[in-house]
């Protein structure tokens, strides 16, 4: 969210409930995760909360940001402008049924795999999209956007939402889409057109895949 208003993530909290029998090691794995990821983005932690539970395990992470030279707004949209993709979009909701047919937990920051039909190397990175994703900084291309939105509920649900904040309407074309190999085959596999997950899948929001226009790069 704070990537697709042109912003930059700088601090956060963390609170976290903890059951009285959760195993040292377990903590330990979830604070290396932690790290990993708040170097990668150069976050600080400057505060949070740890209490007690009875039963279950719960966290919560809230960032706070700055924006830089301006805020990238929904509503900056005209009429003329060209839609872009930051990047390809649809693979981390594939990832996410390939993770329920599955049906076990996958350790890929263990470097963990699994046997399945149509291949790890077809799966993994389908999988990395839902579960390790990565969000986009689009930093250098803030004097060109004038309007962007994090893809959390699909193409068709927030470009919507970006159009009536201006109300304009956009015209998609579906061969300029970008489709990657692994979800062509990982649609396959679960029996499902890959521009479902593309057009109404969601899950892309980790990734922050925001609709950037007048963008000089990326996938029109």
């Amino acid at each position: 969210d704070i990537f697709a208003m042109g912003g930059k993530p700088e601090w956060c909290l963390l609170s976290v409930t903890l059951p009285r029998d959760t195993q040292e090691s377990f903590f330990d794995d979830f604070l290396e995760g932690l790290s990993d990821g708040m170097n990668r983005y150069g976050l600080e932690l400057v505060g949070g909360d740890i209490t007690g539970s009875s039963s279950s395990f719960t966290t919560s992470l809230t960032i706070a940001g700055l924006s830089g030279e301006r805020v990238i707004r929904r509503s900056g949209a005209s009429a003329g402008d060209r839609v872009y993709l930051s990047g390809t979009i649809g693979e981390a909701s594939c990832g996410f049924e390939l993770l329920k047919k599955i049906g076990c937990t996958v350790g890929l920051e263990r470097g963990e795999q699994i046997s399945i039909a149509i291949g790890w190397d077809c799966v993994e990175p389908l999988l990395r999209r839902f579960l390790l994703p990565e969000a986009c900084d689009l930093s250098e291309y803030l004097k060109e956007i004038t309007s962007m939105i994090d893809i959390s509920y699909g193409l068709f649900l927030d470009l919507t939402r970006l159009c009536k904040e201006r109300s304009v309407g956009v015209r998609l074309y579906e061969e300029k889409l970008p489709v990657t190999e692994e979800l062509r085959e990982g649609s396959a596999f679960l029996g499902v057109e890959p521009y479902t997950f593309i057009t109404s899948g969601g899950e892309d929001t980790s990734n922050s895949s925001p609709l950037e226009d007048r963008s000089p790069g990326s996938s029109r």
